[in-house]
């Protein structure tokens, strides 16, 4: 388990002992925090025990257990790690040299074991399932990004984009740096431009959209983390605002490929690196990638054409930066 399940756990059960010692009932306590007296108590005990250090008592202790009568015994374990070490054989074929050999009858599953425990078997590489090819039913469905243009060297600018993941059709709005403020200011925005409903907004773990992952972990443990204004502003709008898993990118896979797009057809064709003028070229470019560029994504067709595919939409003639 990561560090972070292992903190949050202690920060729970500290909080039951601190609210025990404010008001010293442990039945309020329990409702409070919906637990039962045997379980408060076994914490309790083990808190004491130690002297109130959280670290050392509030964690669960490992179950391994303490004999084990059934464990083969030393000379065997010898025998199979000197097999593994002169020819490097796998369970199955150790399995048969002791069979043959030894006349010792043990399932592969006890060799496998054995080698593990010495450290002879490594870790299999997890295969990182591959992401399957989806889209929304129908237009509303936002995903969010920022892609900083030219690092984070100084005179650089950050590009915030929002792209439909049903009809592609895509807003940006450049910054001269990344903030809560100008994510903010980008959801006004947007929320303004697209020519539907915005139903449902999803980025990424970025600090200017959540809390999730710096202050909500630093938060004290008997008060409530405080919720993103980020957050709060798309519940204000009717939004729902939702998260990609941590370094899962291509669940924003839509808008982070557009930004690929972007560098090709668009930045590199720009030879002026001024802010006005690359704000000014970069509403044009986004009007023709809306209404005239074939996304081939799409089949051909271009992200007003799709939009117009949808009965509710019909009548659209043109999207506005």
């Amino acid at each position: 388990m990561p560090k972070y399940y292992y903190d949050q756990l202690i920060r729970k059960r500290l909080a039951w002992m601190l609210m025990y010692k404010k008001i010293n009932n442990v039945s309020k306590v329990c409702l409070y925090f919906g637990i039962s007296r045997k379980c408060f108590y076994k914490w309790l005990k083990r808190y004491e025990d130690s002297g109130g250090d959280p670290a050392a008592s509030l964690i669960d202790r490992s179950k391994r257990p303490r004999r084990s009568p059934m464990l083969t015994h030393e000379y065997i374990q010898s025998i199979i790690i000197r097999l593994r070490k002169t020819t490097s054989f796998g369970p199955d074929r150790i399995r048969l040299f002791l069979l043959k050999d030894y006349n010792i009858s043990l399932p592969r599953s006890t060799i496998y074991a054995i080698l593990k425990r010495n450290g002879f078997i490594e870790k299999p590489k997890k295969m990182r399932r591959k992401p399957k090819c989806y889209q929304m039913p129908s237009p509303g469905y936002l995903q969010v990004d920022i892609k900083l243009l030219g690092g984070y060297r100084p005179g650089s600018f950050v590009q915030y984009s929002a792209q439909d993941d049903s009809t592609r059709i895509k807003f940006t709005k450049l910054y001269q740096e990344r903030s809560t403020s100008n994510s903010l200011d980008f959801l006004q925005y947007i929320f303004r431009r697209f020519p539907f409903k915005i139903r449902h907004i999803r980025t990424d773990n970025d600090s200017v959209f959540t809390n999730a992952y710096t202050g909500e972990p630093k938060t004290h443990s008997l008060r409530q983390p405080r919720t993103h204004p980020f957050t709060l502003s798309c519940k204000g709008l009717g939004i729902k605002h939702k998260l990609n898993r941590p370094s899962c990118p291509e669940q924003n896979g839509k808008v982070e490929r557009s930004h690929r797009t972007d560098g090709e057809e668009f930045y590199r064709l720009q030879k002026i690196r001024n802010l006005d003028h690359l704000v000014k070229e970069r509403k044009k470019y986004d009007e023709f990638f809306n209404n005239k560029r074939p996304h081939m994504g799409l089949q051909g067709c271009t992200p007003l054409q799709k939009l117009q595919t949808f009965p509710y939409y019909k009548t659209v003639t043109y999207v506005y930066s």
